[in-house]
């Protein structure tokens, strides 16, 4: 019987397709934690029963649960989210990308999340490719990673709701439909339009 445990994030793999060696996780035998090396000298059983059962294992130790046999392909099992409209994130994959040539040029380059995980679809198979901490966040209920490029786009400022920010945020409209700044109460008297 196997769980899995949430890992402690530890330095990205410098190839995709590498066993990430920073990463530990837990099986439910009592046993501490372990890691790729531990898993690549147990018996082939034991290793091809982890890496199908326990995604950490599977996603942390690629190399060595022959997730590696032909790296330049699409992984067909990334969702990812494009902000493709200024107002809502669409959820794509790959096979979507490879069909969108616009959307190709646009993401698929080594600041957004689909040029890690389309690598044919991004021509990035010769590229040196790290996945970083920001590819690996997921939007809050749903299994697509947050695309990279957009995050890294977005600034503090761009949240900010104080007095006299020249950005709104149409979550903050007051009862009128009015934006309001941080310090305004709906209906106050320092609205502004």
């Amino acid at each position: 019987d196997v769980t899995d445990r949430e890992g402690t994030m530890g330095q990205s793999a410098v190839n995709p397709c590498d066993d990430n060696l920073g990463v530990k996780f837990a099986i439910s035998d009592g046993r501490a934690e372990r890691d790729c090396l531990w898993l690549q000298g147990q018996p082939t059983e034991v290793q091809m029963s982890l890496c199908s059962s326990l995604p950490i294992v599977r996603d942390t130790c690629e190399e060595t649960c022959g997730k590696c046999a032909d790296q330049c392909v699409d992984d067909p099992t990334e969702q990812f989210l494009l902000y493709i409209s200024p107002t809502e994130p669409e959820t794509h994959d790959c096979a979507w990308l490879k069909e969108h040539p616009k959307m190709r040029n646009l993401y698929c380059t080594p600041d957004h999340t689909p040029y890690l995980y389309c690598l044919e679809t991004c021509n990035s198979c010769e590229e040196e490719t790290s996945a970083t901490a920001l590819d690996r966040l997921y939007h809050p209920g749903s299994r697509a990673r947050i695309d990279e490029g957009y995050l890294k786009s977005r600034t503090t400022d761009s949240f900010s709701h104080i007095r006299g920010s020249t950005r709104r945020d149409p979550n903050h409209l007051n009862e009128d439909n009015v934006f309001s700044s941080a310090g305004d109460s709906p209906g106050g008297d320092e609205r502004q339009r």
